[in-house]
């Protein structure tokens, strides 16, 4: 390894890992990524919203005020139950789950000749479904 005076070795931001995001000395938001340098630039480039932003506009996320960056470099096979213990132990504000704003009508499916329809919102409310996000 080497060592270069007055820097700090950020290598362990390339890899997986869960981080967490600070504002004002409060933890804002807790977040998992297979590369959390790049996820942590992406919360800074939504907190911009600059013209020509790749961002979806339905896309129910808005950027993160943050002034300080934690990382917990792991094993992606436990970033799940680090980053679900780290937000209930500080309940940070901006971990919410969002609803697609699109899914509204009844999704019909045909399965091996059975018909079925999917109603989201019941589903949602009734079980309450786990949303996936990108790591």
């Amino acid at each position: 390894m080497v060592e270069i005076p007055d820097f700090i070795n950020a290598t362990s931001a390339l890899s997986g890992g869960v981080y967490v995001l600070v504002h004002k000395g409060k933890v804002v938001y807790i977040g998992k990524s297979k590369c959390m340098l790049v996820r942590i630039y992406a919360h800074r480039s939504l907190n911009k919203r600059h013209p020509g932003s790749d961002v979806p506009k339905w896309l129910q996320v808005k950027g993160i005020a943050f002034d300080e960056i934690h990382i917990r470099p792991c094993a992606l096979s436990d970033v799940d139950r680090i980053e679900q213990e780290m937000i209930t132990r500080y309940k940070p504000k901006y971990n919410v789950n969002h609803v697609h704003p699109m899914i509204k009508a009844p999704i019909p499916l045909r399965i091996h000749g059975v018909d079925i329809v999917i109603n989201p919102t019941a589903a949602m409310i009734a079980s309450k479904p786990v949303i996936e996000r990108r790591i």
